[in-house]
């Protein structure tokens, strides 16, 4: 909203604004419903496989762990390429 004051489009500055604020209310709107509908069937898998559950969520935790590592090793690699 300043860019756009500052450029003077105030209109452009309040609908991105504006489509903003409805992007994060969808958002937040789909994860609420989609909490409600799988609540016991989460509740369910958590009772009867919990070792499932952790192992599936230390792979995900390190999956992401190697993708941001992979990711500042890549920045790094361009960085110390342009000095």
């Amino acid at each position: 909203m300043t860019f756009a004051l500052i450029h003077q489009v105030v209109v452009t500055g309040l609908l991105f604004a504006f489509t903003m604020m409805m992007g994060v209310g969808l958002t937040l709107s789909v994860v609420a419903v989609l909490t409600v509908v799988f609540r016991d069937r989460i509740a369910y898998l958590m009772r009867t496989r919990p070792r499932l559950l952790g192992s599936v969520s230390r792979a995900t935790g390190g999956f992401a762990g190697l993708v941001l590592v992979a990711v500042a090793a890549a920045e790094i690699a361009n960085w110390l390429a342009f000095t």
